[in-house]
């Protein structure tokens, strides 16, 4: 038996990433007619690299190569239903990620329960800073929720003393750095750059974070960043999209808003900022509870243990059936 598990869009989408070339979600393969993605130009703006790619899924779909996949293990009940709409439903299974024990344990280390009173607030974000992470939107949120550039939004405004603090690198920095320059020197001192972090230097970022914000404009199918986010105990501020509201609770484990709609994320940062001790200690419970009810290795290995069970007891005679075919 063949188990495969779908971390991106490939059966479905030459590109990978169901974004077409003008950086839209697109749809269009879902018919199983790949050429769309040479119309789009879906593959890094190129015809050739869409060309190719095309190609390549044209000679799997032909060769029947994915009909030798018994089960698929979707991690997100999001992708799931992207892959039942597009042809593979009945082998489909939807397994959410989940933390090794080792995570676990760092988590633990750097869940810091009492932030609210012992560190100065932040939102972090933490990924590569490139276009479909939506780091260009949540910086010009944060501007604008600072009362830092022209904003729609009547009333009031960040705190002085919140900051966003971005970790991590990628194509748009020098776009993210223009953007705080233009705004001017109170936006530098309360956006900061942090380069590329890992291990405990990056959880600590996490642990400390009043919030961390997954504001995608592609559909994520279930970003490891927001289960360590939540396994340290720090909400999310989660674009609806992909599978990132599987993870975001409304009103416990964080605050969801529109992907790509600037305005919106800008409010639910100032949302975020008004909340009380008492409302942000149980928001903090609530991460945790998600993360031991949804993301345990033990449940994991168990489910799939239970699903190699099942691959196993498929009746010979069909599997060659498969097989020929």
């Amino acid at each position: 038996p063949v188990v495969y598990t779908a971390h991106d869009y490939i059966l479905l989408c030459p590109a990978y990433t169901m974004v077409d070339g003008s950086g839209k979600v697109c749809d269009d393969c879902l018919d199983g007619h790949f050429f769309h993605a040479v119309k789009k130009t879906c593959v890094k703006g190129s015809k050739a690299k869409s060309g190719l790619a095309f190609l390549e899924a044209e000679f799997l779909k032909n060769h029947h190569s994915y009909d030798k996949i018994d089960k698929i293990i979707a991690p997100s009940e999001f992708m799931k239903h992207k892959l039942d709409e597009g042809g593979y439903a009945g082998r489909t299974v939807a397994m959410q990620n989940f933390l090794t024990t080792s995570q676990m344990d760092m988590a633990h280390k750097v869940a810091n329960t009492n932030k609210f009173n012992t560190v100065e607030p932040y939102f972090l974000f933490f990924g590569r800073l490139s276009k479909e992470k939506g780091i260009l939107t949540l910086v010009r949120a944060f501007l604008r929720a600072a009362g830092l550039m022209n904003s729609g939004i009547a009333g009031s405004k960040l705190p002085a003393n919140w900051t966003l603090h971005i970790v991590g690198d990628g194509p748009e920095r020098q776009a993210i750095e223009n953007l705080i320059e233009s705004a001017g020197p109170e936006a530098e001192r309360r956006i900061k750059l942090l380069g590329y972090k890992t291990g405990e230097d990056l959880q600590r970022e996490v642990g400390n974070a009043r919030f961390s914000v997954l504001c995608s404009e592609w559909r994520e199918n279930m970003p490891y960043s927001g289960l360590e986010s939540l396994a340290a105990q720090t909400p999310i501020i989660g674009a609806n999209i992909g599978g990132i509201p599987e993870l975001v609770v409304e009103g416990k484990t964080g605050f969801r808003f529109e992907s790509g709609q600037l305005d919106d994320l800008a409010n639910h940062l100032l949302q975020a900022s008004a909340l009380n001790g008492d409302e942000y200690a149980v928001m903090q419970q609530e991460c945790g509870g998600y993360i031991n009810r949804r993301a345990q290795q033990s449940l994991y290995i168990r489910s799939l243990g239970e699903l190699y069970m099942r691959c196993l007891q498929i009746p010979t005679q069909q599997r060659d059936v498969e097989e020929e075919k």
